[in-house]
């Protein structure tokens, strides 16, 4: 019973301290479907030659977690820290099941994951091999040359390669400046144009949303409709709630509007946007 209860705490302990880019209002490795104290254990058995091919069969959002968690025991192994390096230019996607509460923007735009209005933030695409692989290294290393977009070009790919070739080698390499800087506190994870536009996007309806809505009421609070007073605790249960939220912060616009309004302010101004560090918001050039 004790050897059960410590397996449990270790567990959770160690899963907690994989570096996410960022925590939006709260997380937890228990809502990541699929990693379980078993298959924590399993991951903590991998061999550092394993974990590069584990890269490359990535399927789940469980399966990504515990690559990170398998890596931690290899910290300081070059030839892990080597094959990550090369599959940098791996540009080979999987559609990522399970991805309740992780946070990837240009996904969530795309509508490949569902965002819930809190989660785990990763600024890697994760859904590529090359995406996986700065994550680990970033995880590992404690250093940032720059990110996987879904956006990245092969050749954006071939230059990051070669900045991490270059820090394994021994050269000193200048770190990725955060365009976004704020002097505001809390909420990073919301201040970028990935963020903004995911977070229009995700204003959006859908079957997906609504039934995460109706699960969580009928779970929390034995209800089947979102109550009429905004501030009810319950009105979290839509995602929809801090998505509002989290727009008026970085955007200055405090009523609540409609998709399709959010929808036409992106498009008329997403090219007139500028960043103002002190407010830690987007303005618009006129």
């Amino acid at each position: 019973m004790l050897k059960s209860i410590l397996a449990v705490f270790v567990f959770s302990f160690f899963v907690q301290n994989v570096n996410a880019d960022g925590i939006l209002l709260s997380w937890s490795a228990r809502d990541v479907s699929g990693v379980t104290e078993e298959s924590f254990n399993e991951a903590k058995q991998l061999k550092a030659a394993q974990i590069g091919e584990k890269n490359l069969k990535v399927s789940s959002w469980a399966d990504a977690y515990l690559l990170v968690v398998a890596s931690m025991s290899h910290k300081e192994d070059k030839n892990l820290l080597k094959t990550l390096s090369l599959q940098l230019t791996n540009q080979t996607k999987v559609s990522l099941k399970n991805t309740s509460r992780l946070i990837i923007w240009e996904r969530i735009t795309s509508g490949e994951i569902l965002f819930e209005g809190k989660g785990y933030q990763v600024d890697d695409d994760l859904f590529t091999v090359a995406g996986r692989a700065n994550w680990v290294l970033r995880n590992l290393t404690k250093k940032n040359f720059g990110f996987v977009k879904v956006a990245s070009s092969a050749d954006d790919l071939a230059k990051l390669q070669k900045k991490w070739n270059r820090f394994l080698n021994g050269e000193q390499i200048e770190e990725y400046q955060n365009p976004f800087e704020t002097t505001e506190k809390g909420l990073s994870e919301i201040r970028s144009r990935e963020a903004l536009e995911a977070l229009v996007a995700a204003i959006k309806p859908t079957k997906e949303k609504e039934k995460v809505t109706k699960d969580c009421l009928q779970r929390l609070y034995k209800i089947d409709e979102l109550p009429k007073e905004p501030n009810s605790p319950a009105a979290l249960c839509s995602p929809d709630t801090m998505t509002h939220r989290y727009l008026a912060i970085i955007t200055g616009n405090k009523d609540r509007q409609t998709y399709e309004w959010w929808k036409n302010w992106w498009n008329t101004n997403q090219n007139r946007l500028s960043w103002n560090k002190e407010k830690g918001m987007f303005e618009i050039n006129k």
